[in-house]
C-alpha cells in the first residue's frame, strides 16, 4: 500500500514527509460527493442549520435572524475548500481569518466537533443513496481538519 497524506494536511504535518503525495483519491471523493450536495446547496444549508439550533438551541444566537446569506456563505466556503484541495495552501490562510472571524461571533473550540456531527449528518440527509460509511469518514475527517487550521488561526 502506498503512503499518501490527506489534501488538506498541513506543511508542518508534511516537513518529515516531503516526499508522500498527497491523496489524490479521497480529493476526488470530497469533490464527487460535494458536487452531488452542491446540487441541493440550500437543502443542504437548511437541514444543517435546522439538525443544529434543535440540538444547540443555545448557539441559535450566535446567528442573524434571517439566515438566507449565512447559509449561502456555508455553502460557497465548502466549495472553496473542496475546489482548493489539490492546492491546500492557498486554502489555509483564507481558513484561519475565517477562525478569527468565528471568534469574534462567538465560537469556541467545543463548538467545532458540534458543527462537524451536524454537518456531516446533513450531508448524508441531502445525498441519500450516494452517501456511504466510507464518505461519511472522509468528511469527517476532512471537516476536523478545516477546523484545526480554522482554530490556529486565533492562537
Amino acid at each position: 500500500m502506498k503512503l499518501s497524506a490527506h489534501p488538506l494536511s498541513s506543511p508542518d504535518v508534511k516537513k518529515g514527509l516531503a516526499h508522500v503525495q498527497r491523496d489524490g483519491f479521497l480529493a476526488a471523493r470530497l469533490r464527487a460527493s460535494f458536487a452531488i450536495m452542491a446540487q441541493q446547496g440550500d437543502a443542504l444549508a437548511t437541514e444543517f442549520y435546522k439538525r443544529l439550533f434543535s440540538a444547540q438551541p443555545q448557539l441559535r444566537p450566535m446567528f442573524p435572524a434571517d439566515m438566507t446569506a449565512q447559509k449561502q456563505k456555508l455553502i460557497d466556503s465548502l466549495e472553496f475548500v473542496v475546489k482548493t484541495l489539490d492546492h491546500p495552501e492557498g486554502v489555509r490562510d483564507a481558513l484561519k481569518e475565517m477562525g478569527k472571524r468565528h471568534v469574534g461571533y462567538g465560537a469556541k473550540p467545543e463548538h467545532y466537533p458540534i458543527v462537524r456531527e451536524h454537518l456531516v449528518a446533513a450531508m448524508s440527509a441531502v445525498s441519500g443513496s450516494n452517501w456511504s460509511g466510507a464518505l461519511r469518514d472522509d468528511w469527517n475527517l476532512a471537516i476536523d481538519m478545516i477546523g484545526a487550521v480554522m482554530r490556529d488561526g486565533v492562537s
